[in-house]
């Protein structure tokens, strides 16, 4: 809305809806990787989502064995852009939090 700067989802009906039936709302393709739903509709599935194999192909997954620092020059030196980037950015907001925990340097 751009008098109150405020962001929404409509949902516009493409045949009547009658009193007393049933609405469903989809997330997705139904083809999507958990970071698209937890970037566009801000969660991920319960369950194991088959499309995250191709997310962790395509951004070199190793387990997460590299270090903060390695996963930092990374990308700079591979100049990550798009979805790459943003799950590189991801990976090492988590990694930060984690060496913060882990010092004793993060406080809620």
């Amino acid at each position: 809305d751009d008098d109150t700067q405020e962001s929404f989802y409509a949902a516009v009906a493409t045949a009547p809806i009658q009193q007393g039936d049933e609405i469903l709302c989809s997330y997705g393709t139904g083809q999507d990787s958990s970071d698209e739903l937890l970037f566009h509709y801000g969660f991920v599935p319960q369950e194991e989502n088959e499309f995250d194999l191709d997310l962790m192909e395509d951004c070199g997954f190793d387990g997460w064995s590299s270090t903060l620092e390695e996963d930092e020059e990374f990308i700079v030196k591979e100049k990550l852009e798009g979805r790459h980037k943003i799950i590189f950015d991801f990976r090492i907001r988590l990694k930060r939090a984690q060496k913060k925990l882990t010092e004793g340097s993060y406080t809620d």
